[in-house]
């Protein structure tokens, strides 16, 4: 019984709650009649009787079985294929086969079989590990394939599987895939929770050198029904419908940034599991024309220069459609981001040219739609979003000095108005400061007793404020009309991960946060902060009833649905025909003709002071390589 767990329902990125989810889809309310292959002790069919489903199970192991006995109202103990010798003409509305077809010497013998089990429209719901998850790769480029004891390289596995040939499996056996789901873990979640010994460096290079997005995929939850009047003969010869859906490439700057994670790859991502797709990220100096050629679709984010205007063009020449991709009012840059001004002055005309030449342009929300209306007719709104996590912080009754108060910006943010009474609050009750990114060094600057922490990716980021338990999240943000046209991405994030908030009364928090219901709104002066803060500290059951109140919120109104619905509108809207493919003579963009415009920038910016410090400190910390993609990127 090595393989059970108590069903976490708010946990979308698992494969229980997903394959639960597609049951009670199905369902749509009525009881059904479900048989689990593979039960183990009951748990996750136990989740469906308390759904009001009948449920039988199958187990090979006696004593997993004779637990699954107490939650489910048949079980058979033994395996799948001597149950169906003892039961035919049983007729079940969905069979589950959780992380069980891995198992079976013959699993498309199994799955054709289990067609004769169902009703009419009955369905089957299956979760598979992807063996070409990124950290297989990187122990492949080690030289090793050492299998454990869980996992992805269970040493019971007799089948491994990618995406594709689960589809096949599928397909082969005589069924219509109609839906396929991701669940997704970092190459570190995979070694932890697999105990796989990989080095760093093999990751990363893994990592770089992926021409595809599936790298993350760890599980596959796929939903299908039979093909009830095509011949299993030649069941084996239909495409999966996937396979041919909208190819999506997305060429952005750095293709693990927290940025392209939230924005792109995890949104894009659901939506080709929801709807059928294919998406890659790849970075956009080391894209290549095979890419070009592949993609139905190309997304640029954020990042202009004349090289992508240029890239743009020639896509759009070749038939393929362009989506530029911004969430910032990047042209309207408050003084405390001068630093930025003036990459942004240099790119300030290929930034408009792209939004307004573009076949669509991607927006988070309405503010930046509305500033950005009068440049380009096709807006779309893809608004954030934040995925609960698998352990969120708790909050306890303690004494304040045991409270931890967590500023967080991956780039420079006012946080002035805290210096006053994060220092009253540190004197008076001797509260912990967390500062994760640029806020730290301000506040230390002022005198603040801070623990500083290095920007982290977004998983990591809420991994970690998820660990530390009795905290308060403090948003500070200033009413620039740069700072209202951003998204309140930070508090979704903080209450996914279990954390009250205390944020500033401005655009965008003051949108979604429901005062003293879901979070807490205050002015920006000292009195405010200290003393919603203070009113956290001192109640328990407030910090509690606050995390509550915000991750309902969270999850009924900025989940990773609406994203994936939001993208498949634009992507839907821009009428590619996937039939003309390969039609268009091959052409190759020649990145040679960017060389007399970077050539200028080098000449116009080498004998700057300033210029030698920042090219230092890229050299320090990206290499050469990373020096010149900065350059070409201004």
């Amino acid at each position: 019984m090595k393989y059970q767990a108590k069903i976490d329902v708010t946990n979308k990125n698992n494969s229980h709650t997903l394959a639960l989810d597609r049951v009670n889809d199905y369902a749509q309310g009525r009881p059904l009649k479900v048989l689990e292959v593979g039960c183990s002790s009951g748990y996750f069919g136990a989740a469906l009787v308390d759904r009001g489903h009948e449920v039988w199970g199958v187990e090979p192991c006696a004593e997993a079985a004779e637990k699954a006995r107490d939650a489910l109202h048949k079980v058979h103990v033994g395996f799948v294929e001597d149950f169906f010798s003892l039961n035919r003409g049983v007729k079940f509305d969905a069979i589950v086969f959780g992380d069980v077809l891995e198992h079976l010497l013959n699993p498309v013998e199994v799955l054709s079989k289990s067609a004769d089990f169902l009703v009419d429209d009955g369905i089957v719901v299956a979760s598979l590990p992807n063996v070409a998850h990124i950290a297989i790769r990187a122990m492949l480029l080690e030289g090793r394939w050492d299998y454990g004891d869980l996992g992805i390289l269970d040493r019971t596995h007799l089948r491994f599987f990618t995406r594709e040939s689960s589809a096949d499996l599928f397909e082969t056996a005589g069924f219509e895939v109609y839906s396929l789901d991701s669940v997704r873990l970092s190459a570190e979640q995979v070694v932890d929770l697999c105990n796989l010994s990989i080095s760093a460096e093999s990751i990363h290079a893994a990592k770089k050198y992926a021409r595809d997005d599936r790298g993350y995929d760890f599980q596959y939850v796929i939903s299908a029904k039979p093909i009830l009047d095509v011949d299993k003969d030649i069941r084996k010869n239909i495409k999966y419908k996937y396979n041919d859906g909208l190819r999506v490439l997305c060429l952005v700057h750095d293709p693990f940034s927290s940025i392209v994670e939230i924005r792109l790859r995890a949104p894009l991502n659901h939506w080709a599991s929801r709807y059928g797709g294919n998406v890659k990220i790849v970075s956009l100096f080391e894209s290549q024309n095979c890419d070009f050629h592949w993609a139905d679709i190309v997304v640029f984010q954020r990042d202009a220069s004349e090289y992508t205007v240029s890239l743009a063009k020639f896509l759009q020449n070749l038939g393929k459609k362009v989506v530029f991709e911004i969430d910032d009012l990047l042209t309207e840059l408050p003084d405390f981001l001068n630093h930025h001004l003036e990459a942004i002055n240099n790119s300030r005309p290929y930034l408009e040219k792209l939004i307004s030449s573009s076949d669509a342009l991607s927006v988070s929300n309405d503010e930046l739609a509305e500033y950005f209306g009068n440049k380009n007719e096709k807006i779309f709104i893809n608004k954030n979003y934040s995925v609960p996590v698998v352990n969120p912080a708790r909050q306890f009754s303690v004494p304040p000095s045991r409270i931890s108060l967590i500023v967080a910006s991956s780039d420079k943010v006012l946080v002035d108005m805290l210096i006053n009474p994060l220092l009253f609050l540190q004197k008076e009750f001797g509260v912990r400061v967390v500062a994760i990114g640029p806020p730290g060094l301000r506040l230390a600057q002022a005198g603040v007793e801070v623990i500083q922490h290095e920007n982290m990716g977004h998983s990591a980021f809420k991994d970690f404020i998820s660990s530390i338990y009795n905290s308060i999240g403090l948003i500070p943000l200033d009413s620039s009309l740069f700072s209202s046209c951003k998204t309140a991405v930070k508090y979704f994030d903080y209450s996914v991960c279990g954390i009250p908030c205390v944020c500033s009364n401005v655009k965008p928090y003051s949108l979604v946060v429901d005062n003293k219901v879901s979070g807490i709104l205050v002015e920006n002066d000292s009195e405010s902060w200290i003393s919603a803060i203070s009113s956290l500290m001192f109640s328990h059951d407030l910090r509690s009833d606050l995390v509550k109140s915000a991750q309902r919120n969270v999850a009924l109104n900025h989940n990773i649905d609406a994203s994936a619905d939001s993208w498949f509108n634009l992507l839907s809207s821009l009428g590619v025909d996937i039939d003309s493919r390969g039609k268009k003579e091959f052409a190759e963009f020649n990145p040679r003709s960017n060389f007399l415009s970077v050539s200028k920038f080098i000449l116009r910016h080498c004998f700057r002071v300033g210029s030698y410090i920042k090219a230092g400190s890229t050299l320090r910390k990206h290499g050469f390589r990373g020096l010149l993609e900065n350059i070409v990127r201004r």
